[in-house]
């Protein structure tokens, strides 16, 4: 017999489906935010740059379903430029929803690991962004650290696992440290950046392989509501090998994603009857597309490969 309260009716899985993300996303020239959009979300919705002019010249939006991803043109190309970008960001950062709340969730600073000069990034967190959020800004902020594969010249890369060898980790670990000490003293603002690489796509290459996704994700999760959770999830990259590379605690991130969905009351529904594997009809695959694909094979318990690859 069929557990009732495992059953997901249309009602909550149109209220699911119905619940908007902003997400903005933003860093200095260079760092690598349009692969890193790639890498998170479904598609290939952000063009990387191949040549040293900057693809972005104004904040994009792209439309993902429920999500809209705000992409805002890379600062460091002038004082007059960045000006003018910084009060774009900062129109945006205070725009409200037809709700009357802020309208962007969640903002992603992507910084370049693979330099030391960082002016630019720390003038953006500090003085742009922080002062708009405000005493939100520790709960609403994650800064990524990419291109973790050519920090420190790239010493302690292993270009076989993707991954950095120990004494690379060391030294990403105390970037990021350092990272979160400046923007502390400055601002009074506490924020762990995490380090990662998006893997750099050429267009009409194959994507490079990532480091660290799944943790980055992770850190979006937390900071947008918890009853928006399961649509960003929605989008995010259906490919399986973007989030299983070389998370060396990857176990412990999908465990953490999963309870940040449940505590929201139809995220929690959404996952037990996926767990239990209760039917539903054509529901769950019409207004929750991750189910069964990538990032959501893995959240999905009930389908089987939390059991395979981990071993619970």
């Amino acid at each position: 017999m069929t557990d009732e309260t495992n059953v997901i009716d249309e009602e909550t899985l149109r209220r699911i489906s119905g619940r908007k993300v902003n997400i903005l996303i933003t860093g200095a020239t260079g760092a690598g935010k349009s692969s890193t959009i790639n890498a998170l979300f479904n598609g290939e919705p952000a063009k990387v740059g191949t040549t040293a002019n900057p693809e972005t010249k104004t904040i994009d939006s792209y439309q993902l379903g429920n999500l809209t991803v705000w992409d805002s043109p890379g600062l460091g190309d002038g004082q007059e430029a960045d000006n003018r970008h910084a009060a774009d960001i900062q129109r945006l950062l205070t725009a409200k929803d037809e709700n009357g709340d802020m309208l962007i969730d969640a903002v992603l600073v992507v910084v370049n690991g693979g330099s030391a000069k960082l002016k630019t990034t720390y003038e953006l967190i500090n003085k742009v962004i922080v002062p708009c959020l405000g005493n939100e800004a520790s709960k609403r902020l994650v800064i990524g650290i990419n291109q973790a594969d050519v920090a420190n010249d790239g010493d302690g890369w292993n270009e076989t696992m993707h991954q950095p060898e120990p004494e690379l980790s060391l030294y990403l670990k105390k970037k990021e440290q350092s990272m979160q000490n400046r923007i502390a003293q400055e601002t009074g603002i506490y924020v762990q950046p995490v380090s990662y690489s998006a893997g750099y796509k050429e267009e009409g290459e194959p994507q490079e392989p990532s480091y660290n996704m799944l943790k980055l994700c992770d850190l979006i999760l937390s900071t947008v509501p918890s009853e928006k959770r399961l649509p960003l999830l929605g989008q995010t990259n259906q490919k399986m090998e973007v989030w299983k590379s070389n998370d060396e605690e990857i176990a412990k991130y999908i465990t953490h994603i999963r309870e940040q969905v449940k505590q929201d009351e139809d995220g929690a529904k959404v996952l037990k009857a996926v767990e239990s594997g209760v039917a539903v009809g054509g529901l769950l695959g019409s207004f929750i597309p991750f189910v069964g694909t990538g990032l959501g094979a893995l959240i999905g318990g009930g389908i089987g490969l939390i059991g395979s690859l981990f071993g619970d």
